[in-house]
């Protein structure tokens, strides 16, 4: 139901042979209802989620009681989700869980992702708290949806705290330079881009939840080896080569004037996601001149 493909069964065949001129006759009726679920299925495989959501809101309020699994009242809130009406989503899978409570996880599961998908505030941060607490066997997806909402409300707070200083201090202060500062700005460009790039992993409203996480193609991995780099040290004019190389098992190795220079498993961390980083900047810039 989920994945929008609907099984209808050999009902559909010949139904038009069969229909009856008496619209309020129930078979009749019955009949309408499916072909009417098919072709809004259908619009809203192609992409036409505005058509499809009208032809299912019109048979919620007509034909509600021939809604005995619940497959409308739950696409209703598939094409507002998609549509970006995330409150009237919200309220619509609220709906579909009341009128069949065998949905009610889903629906639930469903208002939890629109949440995620926005601003995360502190009555969401509870209730996944709340939720992650419980032994059942629910625990493990509330615990990952409360990573990702603490993750998310972290970077707010990070990129929050960098534009506070700058308000404070002005475009012309020392502060910039500051290991403190710059630590925070740091954090807050790799947290964003931690979080943009994991998001985009997560399925779109509309999609089973259980097919949700998507995997990135090794094609598409980018391998970046430094032969040589100089730096000019600060306030004189000597230079320090260093050569960075990575092995078959993703560790960087680096040397300066020939001697090796170790690194913490801290540093190797910090290197290797900012080489991720520089690996989707070149991807992207790739794609972009073809």
């Amino acid at each position: 139901m989920l994945c929008k493909v609907l099984v209808l069964g050999a009902v559909l065949t010949g139904a038009s042979a069969f229909a009856q001129t008496d619209a309020n006759d129930p078979v009749e009726r019955s009949m309408r209802f499916v072909d009417q679920s098919l072709k809004a299925t259908e619009l809203y495989n192609s992409g036409k989620t505005d058509q499809s959501l009208e032809i299912f809101q019109e048979l919620l309020a007509r034909d509600q009681v021939l809604d005995e699994d619940g497959y409308v009242a739950f696409s209703v809130g598939d094409c507002l989700a998609v549509l970006k009406r995330i409150d009237q989503a919200k309220a619509a899978y609220e709906l579909a869980g009341r009128l069949h409570p065998d949905l009610g996880p889903q629906a639930v599961q469903r208002i939890i992702e629109l949440s995620l998908a926005g601003e995360i505030t502190d009555d969401l941060i509870n209730s996944l708290r709340s939720a992650a607490g419980v032994e059942d066997q629910s625990r493990y997806l509330a615990n990952l949806q409360l990573g990702r909402a603490l993750e998310k409300r972290a970077r707010t707070l990070l990129m929050e705290a960098v534009s506070a200083f700058q308000t404070a201090c002005g475009p012309d202060s020392t502060i910039f330079e500051t290991p403190n500062f710059t630590t925070v700005k740091k954090l807050a460009d790799d947290l964003d881009a931690d979080v943009t790039k994991m998001e985009k992993r997560w399925g779109k409203p509309g999609q089973p939840l259980g097919t949700s996480l998507q995997t990135v193609s090794t094609s598409q991995k980018v391998s970046i080896v430094v032969e040589e780099q100089s730096k000019a040290e600060a306030g004189g004019n000597s230079s320090t080569t260093y050569q960075v190389t990575i092995d078959k098992d993703g560790k960087t190795q680096i040397t300066a004037e020939g001697q090796p220079v170790k690194l913490t498993d801290a540093q190797q961390n910090l290197i290797k996601n900012h080489q991720q980083r520089i690996n989707e900047i070149l991807a992207e810039a790739a794609k972009e001149k073809k």
